[in-house]
């Protein structure tokens, strides 16, 4: 195990030079969907994101790793129910960049994000509505423009359950935002 760390220090440390430190936010909309048979209902909520992302190159065609740590604010509704439920999210994407014009570039990214519910108004995990724990696996898309500024966009499918019921159940969330690159 040391030396898968020392080797994963190295890496980075290699490419310290070209590496970046991003700040983004923007804006999430997430769906928790129940469905069995014919039946089916849904939270949707809207929020936004806030978090720091670390890009660093893993080879010289463009491919780089983007580990990240967001923070999520969602507001979710159900009928007349309205609650907010804060997570936090931490994306590792490997995406592929490429130039399109002086000074611009386009990326798509993918891979899995571990989400952990960090509480909300009404606090649905401490009293076991929704689970604490999620896998997602996501793609992206976006473009760099003035090397520093970024617009971003992605999708998250949920891969394990958002609750804890016999009914199939999964949370998805759509993003759009905003990133600036150090």
């Amino acid at each position: 195990m040391k030396k898968i760390l020392v080797l994963a220090a190295l890496l980075f440390i290699g490419y310290s030079a070209s590496a970046q430190f991003k700040i983004t936010a923007g804006y999430l909309n997430s769906k928790i969907t129940f469905s069995e048979s014919s039946i089916s209902a849904s939270y949707k909520g809207n929020g936004f994101y806030v978090g720091g992302l670390y890009e660093a190159p893993i080879s010289d065609i463009g491919l780089s790793l983007e580990p990240g740590v967001l923070f999520d604010y969602i507001n979710f509704k159900y009928h007349e129910l309205s609650t907010a439920i804060y997570y936090f999210r931490v994306p590792v994407h490997i995406n592929y960049s490429f130039e399109v014009a002086d000074a611009m570039n386009i990326f798509i990214g993918a891979g899995p994000t571990v989400v952990c519910g960090a509480g909300g108004e009404d606090d649905p995990f401490q009293d076991g509505a929704f689970k604490r724990f999620d896998l997602q696996l996501g793609a992206k898309a976006g473009v760099r423009f003035a090397k520093h500024f970024e617009v971003r966009a992605g999708y998250d499918w949920g891969v394990l359950k958002a609750a804890d019921t016999d009914i199939k159940n999964h949370r998805n969330a759509f993003t759009v935002g905003l990133a600036y690159a150090f």
